[in-house]
């Protein structure tokens, strides 16, 4: 019998509409025709359709928004399809998954060869982008030739000149011969910016709030217009915005507007900055008060510009000064936060007269942080009032006291109320949202006030939303320490100065100890406070893109936690390897044997099951379960299914003749503490390879995990640090199993063993049970080699 050549050759086309990419059949690649099409060729359902392409192990390619099978595969398909109609000859006339191998079986036999090229959407635009360039040749177009035949583009040279080519929008910056400009020329430039991504608004509440502002994914660029504005006089806000992945420059402040429509102006959006005007106008007119300055003043008070500040060459004490309704201070010292919170409990109480509240995490942070500093000032200052522990008395209004809430009291703030209530929270990134609520409906009178203070280290809590809403921000590069040494790049991120680098920096690249600097460089200013030294080393350690530098060095939330088992940025890493290479990624995956991760549901949560084979995680999903006496049925069906699956594809992978006398195996790895042991005796009985695991046990190292679980989940987390590992596309489930793994945390426990937190905090902070998760982790706990051996230690597959 002949054989239809099943490869196809290489080469393009010029077709009609059926076989065109594009709806007009403008081009087409390799006789490439797409799904839909082909479904109505076979007359037969998207689901029958579909089932033909998976016994056969073929994979279209998505290309527009759409998918495609090319030449080769077709034909084979339609030969499977002529194998199948003998089959039903053969007296199996339905369509079922058992003429389906007979039909395969049938191919085998005339010899065909069940690996066709698969279609490639690289090589589909390459042709696409060929099919263009000769449509612009049948039009009289010459590509790569000017359109003036002489000169370049001007706008093209511009950008060149400047720097600007090429840039991406996260990329984008001020050219430096913009800063050097004259006013007048400076207002033109930032009033045809704000044309682009700048606006002028008004809301629509009755108390409409005004705005003018800008936005792009650069943040360098947002700020560079910060800085550019204040030439003029003109302040405004640099804030982020998660949900677009964008930074926004924005003025608010009606005398700061005022300001900007005169000397800036929006080109061709003048209508809606008048409407902003006329707003800005109403308000700046309404609120007109007696300034600070002389509101109050004692009689013969006379004000005097200040013409010179110097430095005083002894170190005396300064007075920090407060102005009313502007809070601004004078100081000449740095101090830590919690004591700038303590010097505040203490005036809010013996000045203000007024009731003082702090709340910690914990009751060392309590006692011995905020409240140690109170105690320590109080007696140096020899002030007035009783002072035990927490607890501070001066009359029975002027009080102030401590206290530690359980994450989950809700009502630990319950009644609390005065007309000169202060709240404060220390380590507030540590504070649960039941409490910060608490807290905060406490706080409603006029005279009120609610401070948190802490460093920005996990994401997503009631301390960061908070901050979204007003904050002060102080990174280390702003500590008389540091901030001679450093000089922001254009890139965002401050580096140490040329000229710096050299002196201070060793031939093993390390920060030399500050006895061993030149003179010109000046030492700390305040010992033991933030240094060179210590910058460097972090930048070394954990790198400048990592959470620990995010939170620790630059004062802003990281997009991870470092406690997160695995971080967004090493999931989405993982995604990103696969898709770069997926065909390296299967080969890598061949000499495996197919493992799966079965998390068992108890009712409340979902069944859960992965598929790993090597070091490449094929899928992850999960089921709901009903809470009646078949959920465990139902979970092991789930395993059952995919086993049978990965049963037909073996027959495959002989075909494919990628090992034919080493066929791939399936098992299964199942948490049998609790409910999960009944579904690993079901898979076991009904002869189903199934491995029982309690992650309650001990590690296999126990002197470094504390349990079975710990240890797997660490064995994880190092694969993914180590870019040992690939996802595969997980579609609707994707999202979920990031979001599973970057919310556990892991800890060390009081004899430093490494434990995964209990999944009661876990499932408060994800407001859900991570079963993906953990069906991740029991997937790849042993990885198991063709040849049916498991590996009891972890497989290292750089």
């Amino acid at each position: 019998m002949l054989l239809p050549d099943l490869r196809g050759d290489r080469h393009t086309h010029r077709v009609s509409n059926l076989n065109g990419l594009g709806e007009n059949g403008d081009f087409s690649c390799e006789l490439h025709t797409s799904t839909r099409k082909l479904r109505g060729r076979y007359g037969i359902k998207e689901c029958a359709f579909y089932d033909r392409l998976k016994v056969l192990w073929l994979e279209p390619v998505k290309f527009y928004g759409r998918s495609y099978l090319s030449a080769c595969q077709i034909r084979l398909l339609d030969f499977f399809d002529s194998c199948l109609e003998e089959t039903k000859s053969l007296g199996n006339g339905a369509e079922a998954t058992g003429s389906y191998s007979m039909a395969i079986d049938l191919m085998v036999e005339r010899g065909v060869d069940m690996c066709p090229c698969p279609p490639n959407e690289q090589y589909l635009q390459k042709q696409k982008d060929a099919a263009i360039s000769r449509s612009k040749a049948d039009q009289g177009v010459c590509e790569g030739v000017r359109r003036n035949g002489v000169k370049a583009n001007p706008v093209t040279e511009l950008m060149r000149c400047h720097g600007l080519m090429g840039k991406t929008s996260e990329d984008k910056l001020i050219p430096d011969c913009i800063f050097e400009l004259p006013k007048s020329q400076l207002a033109l430039f930032l009033s045809r910016l704000f044309a682009t991504d700048g606006w002028a608004s008004v809301g629509n509440s009755s108390r409409a709030s005004v705005e003018i502002g800008f936005c792009s994914a650069s943040r360098l660029l947002v700020e560079q217009i910060q800085r550019l504005l204040l030439r003029f006089g003109i302040n405004g806000s640099v804030s982020r915005k998660n949900k677009v992945n964008a930074w926004v420059y924005s003025i608010r402040v009606s005398s700061m507007i005022l300001k900007f429509a005169e000397e800036i102006g929006i080109y061709g959006k003048e209508e809606a900055l008048q409407k902003v005007v006329k707003v800005a106008e109403q308000r700046a007119t309404s609120k007109q008060v007696p300034k600070w300055r002389t509101k109050d003043a004692p009689e013969g008070t006379a004000w005097e510009k200040v013409v010179s500040v110097r430095r005083l060459e002894d170190e005396d004490d300064t007075v920090a000064i407060e102005v009313p309704g502007h809070n601004t201070f004078l100081t000449s010292f740095y101090e830590h936060n919690t004591f700038l919170a303590a010097c505040l409990v203490l005036w809010w109480v013996l000045a203000v007269g007024g009731l003082a509240i702090t709340t910690a995490p914990t009751k060392r942070q309590v006692i011995e942080l905020l409240w140690g500093e109170i105690r320590r000032t109080h007696k140096r200052l020899d002030l007035p009032g009783e002072l035990i522990q927490t607890k501070l008395t001066l009359t029975e209004e002027a009080r102030a006291f401590g206290f530690t809430a359980s994450d989950t009291n809700s009502n630990a703030f319950q009644g609390v109320h005065h007309p000169r209530l202060l709240v404060i929270e220390d380590e507030a990134c540590g504070i649960s949202q039941d409490i910060d609520e608490g807290a905060s409906s406490c706080a409603t009178g006029a005279q009120n006030r609610f401070l948190r203070i802490g460093n920005p280290i996990e994401p997503g809590g009631a301390f960061e939303k908070a901050c979204k809403q007003k904050h002060i921000r102080i990174p280390v590069w702003n500590h008389p320490n540091v901030a001679w040494a450093y000089e922001q790049e254009p890139d965002g991120e401050h580096r140490l100065k040329p000229a710096v680098r050299p002196q201070i920096i060793g031939e093993d690249g390390e920060v030399l100890p500050p006895d061993q600097w030149p003179d010109s460089c000046p030492r700390d200013a305040i010992p033991g406070a933030v240094s060179i030294t210590w910058i460097e080393e972090a930048r070394a350690k954990y790198g400048e893109g990592s959470a620990y530098w995010q939170s620790r060095v630059c004062g802003l939330f990281p997009e991870d936690s470092t406690q997160s088992i695995v971080p967004r940025t090493w999931f989405m890493a993982a995604r990103a390897r696969y898709d770069a290479d997926p065909e390296h990624w299967q080969k890598q995956s061949i000499a495996h044997s197919f493992r799966l991760g079965l998390d068992v549901g108890d009712g409340a949560d979902s069944h859960a099951l992965s598929r790993w084979q090597g070091p490449l995680l094929w899928s992850a999903r999960s089921i709901p379960t009903k809470g009646d006496q078949e959920d465990v049925t139902r979970a092991a069906g789930l395993a059952i299914a995919v086993l049978k699956d990965i049963k037909t594809r073996s027959v495959a992978a002989q075909l494919n003749r990628l090992n034919p006398d080493k066929p791939h195996q399936g098992s299964v790895t199942v948490d049998r503490g609790g409910v999960g042991a009944g579904a690993h005796a079901l898979l076991k009985e009904q002869g189903y390879p199934s491995t029982g695991v309690h992650w309650g046990e001990a590690a296999r190292d126990s002197a470094q995990f504390l349990n079975a679980k710990a240890e797997d989940y660490w064995a994880l987390r190092e694969a993914c640090r180590k870019n040992e590992i690939a996802i595969a596309p997980l579609g609707q489930y994707e999202d979920e199993l990031m979001e599973d793994l970057a919310g556990t945390y892991w800890e060390m426990t009081s004899v430093g063993k490494i434990k995964i937190e209990d999944k009661a905090k876990t499932r408060k902070r994800l407001k859900r049970s991570p079963d993906l998760g953990d069906a991740v982790a029991l997937g790849f706990r042993q990885p198991r080699l063709r040849d049916g051996s498991f590996s009891h230690t972890p497989i290292s597959y750089a």
